[in-house]
């Protein structure tokens, strides 16, 4: 190192250690310059964040980005639409995981009579139509509903109050499956009807046996009853061969009897099928003549729906079945009352609403 580098050396090292006295510089001393609080480019630094336009910058950008977290927690939260996540729910009979798409079955207001939809996930059932008035009103409220197709129709039995309005939703709706009990009436024209429309639509009604069992959606049903065979010459009433099922999803499940008296509830106990149901949709509108002490016991329901008219000339329900609800505390919906019921399930959980 020649003279003039040495001076020019020592000349850095002595305004180094002026600035480390004056506190003008930390730790950023490298290769002879000093980039701290005194340093040029600290004081660019401190000049750029005295900037107007530098800080308005700034604010710009943080508010743009403020902006962007709150869109991206709208979509994650404030969406209408749905985040389904499988949930890992013991089934009873098939390996469909529940999901949040649910279970909704409603209970339709048709006056005495019956009728019941049943959607799952993207599917659809329909058990009985009610009287033949409500025809248009079912249809019309399968529409609403947005129902293009029925995978399956049940009626179960050729009672008016039942079947009268099915020939109007076979006649409207692809039907995939119709079920009916092995007996035939050509003496009412509630069966004369869905005979022709069964006929015009080329359908074959499938005759179901106990322990038959079916998949809708993300759950499936399966036939507890009648026990017996064919009606044959009518020696029994026709309404002991009402067609009954229970319907499971996860694990909830629903139990439809028609008008099932107590002579099949018994035939049903006794069949060995597990009858234990949370809603029971009660047999015979809430006749005196169902809901009897032992299938109660075997059902064990928390909750029941009855489907019947107001004033209607039967006095349904009945003061005693009423009481044995309220003595099992049994949550009672009525349509007469509460008007068309509606249940939703994610098979864990139970959620009631109704028209009125």
């Amino acid at each position: 190192m020649d003279k003039k580098d040495l001076e020019e050396s020592r000349a850095r090292a002595r305004e180094a250690r002026k600035a480390i006295n004056s506190g003008r510089i930390g730790d950023s001393y490298h290769s002879g310059r000093y980039t701290g609080a005194g340093s040029p480019k600290a004081q660019t630094a401190v000049e750029k964040k005295k900037d107007p336009a530098f800080l308005k910058t700034i604010i710009t950008l943080l508010a743009v980005a403020l902006v962007l977290g709150a869109v991206a927690l709208w979509l994650i939260l404030g969406s209408n639409e749905e985040i389904f996540v499988e949930k890992n729910v013991p089934d009873k009979a098939v390996g469909t995981p529940v999901n949040e798409a649910g279970l909704e079955i409603h209970y339709l207001d048709v006056g005495q009579g019956s009728c019941t939809l049943i959607k799952c996930d993207d599917e659809a059932m329909l058990i009985d139509g009610g009287p033949d008035a409500k025809g248009t009103f079912v249809q019309k409220y399968l529409n609403d509903q947005g129902i293009k197709k029925l995978k399956y129709l049940v009626g179960s039995h050729y009672d008016a109050d039942h079947v009268g309005g099915l020939d109007v939703v076979i006649y409207k709706f692809d039907c995939e499956t119709v079920f009916f009990p092995d007996y035939l009436r050509n003496d009412t024209k509630a069966s004369r009807d869905i005979a022709d429309v069964l006929k015009e639509k080329s359908l074959t009604p499938v005759h179901p046996v106990v322990c038959d069992s079916y998949k809708l959606g993300g759950g499936f049903f399966s036939f507890i009853g009648p026990l017996d065979g064919p009606l044959g010459t009518g020696s029994r009433d026709q309404n002991e061969y009402s067609l009954s099922l229970i319907f499971y999803y996860g694990d909830k499940s629903f139990i439809f009897t028609g008008d099932a008296p107590e002579s099949s509830e018994n035939e049903m106990l006794s069949g060995g099928s597990n009858l234990k149901a949370d809603v029971y949709l009660a047999g015979h509108h809430g006749s005196s003549s169902s809901s009897s002490e032992a299938f109660l016991e075997a059902v064990k329901p928390d909750a029941a729906v009855i489907s019947c008219g107001k004033d209607n000339d039967y006095g349904h329900p009945h003061d005693s079945v009423l009481k044995r609800f309220e003595k099992r505390g049994i949550k009672v919906y009525r349509t007469d009352l509460n008007g068309t019921v509606i249940l939703r399930s994610d098979g864990k959980n139970i959620e009631f609403s109704t028209e009125r």
